[in-house]
């Protein structure tokens, strides 16, 4: 789950990489970004944003909610007992995995988190409707007209490519063995 997570995150680290070395001089002081990048991946936040509280949730699951407050940790008697049972990695005590599971749960379990999530999901308007219209410009896109893959609007799947498992050679299909990007 952990590294779900990762893979999100280096994803969106790639697409920003990408729009800054191919970014255009705008005048001696000035460099605008290669919207291509950011333009193909302004859609994964509505589907993204939802599935990382999710993992957040599981992974943390009750630890949420049973975090001790600063009272507890403060308490000369309770606080041995936290330091055992509440322990993290070596190294961390209990105090400050109390406060990365209360981080965490401000971070996906308030009224605060649900509207940001309501936020990540919509501010790019529907989310469906910006698929719809990236695959609409990857049709006329001269790299992906060149492979194939939506000749007269069809896709794969019509042209009986079901499942990887089942996938006819790439060549077959029209896709070249190396593309320029």
């Amino acid at each position: 789950m952990l590294g779900e997570i990762w893979t999100f995150a280096e994803l969106t680290r790639a697409g920003i990489r990408a729009a800054e070395t191919d970014c255009a001089r705008l005048g001696q002081r000035c460099l605008g970004l290669r919207c291509a990048p950011a333009d193909r991946t302004a859609h994964q936040p509505a589907a993204l944003v939802p599935r990382v509280n999710d993992i957040i949730r599981e992974l943390g699951a009750h630890n949420h909610l049973t975090a001790p407050v600063t009272a507890q940790l403060a308490n000369p008697a309770l606080r041995p007992l936290l330091e055992r049972y509440l322990h993290g990695a070596p190294g961390v005590d209990a105090a400050r995995r109390a406060r990365v599971f209360r981080l965490a749960w401000d971070f996906v379990g308030t009224a605060l988190a649900s509207r940001n999530e309501q936020y990540e999901r919509f501010y790019m308007g529907s989310a469906a409707r910006n698929l719809l219209h990236a695959q609409q410009r990857a049709r006329s896109h001269p790299r992906t007209a060149a492979t194939g893959a939506f000749p007269g609007g069809g896709s794969l799947r019509q042209r009986g490519v079901v499942s990887l498992a089942g996938a006819p050679d790439p060549r077959s299909l029209g896709v070249g063995p190396a593309m320029p990007i």
